[in-house]
């Protein structure tokens, strides 16, 4: 996972994302909206992130986030393979848009998981919001 300079699992929510992807360094760093929760049918613990609709899952919280981390990287390497104009365009279809004042930084609105969450299949509609930061 060299894309990233670290990735954590932070116990708070911040109800912003950014991302921020340096092409000349091979570097991207920012902060996700994260959901957990366990599924009903599989009983098997899943791991969301809504801004670029990527999950993992597994039969431990570990499995999951790992999967998770993996799906993640992957699709940050690929942004990183593209063009400039072609990440702007990949990045907007999740409802992204460039920051006017920073070239490299890209903001997406607060995730609003009130009405959504009814989507999920959790047990006993539980589940944890908290921000990844890499």
């Amino acid at each position: 996972m060299g894309i990233f300079n670290e990735f954590q699992i932070l116990d708070i929510f911040k109800p912003y994302q950014t991302i921020k992807i340096n092409f000349d360094k091979g570097r991207v760093k920012g902060n996700l909206t994260r959901i957990n929760f366990k599924d009903k049918d599989t009983n098997q613990f899943v791991e969301y992130c809504p801004a670029f609709d990527i999950s993992g899952y597994g039969d431990t919280k570990a499995e999951a986030v790992e999967m998770f981390k993996f799906s993640l990287a992957e699709y940050l390497e690929y942004l990183l393979g593209l063009p400039v104009k072609k990440v702007e365009q990949e990045l907007k279809k999740f409802g992204w848009s460039k920051v006017p004042l920073h070239n490299k930084e890209y903001s997406n609105s607060h995730v609003d998981i009130g009405g959504n969450l009814k989507n999920f299949n959790a047990i006993e509609d539980t589940v944890e919001v908290s921000t990844i930061e890499y």
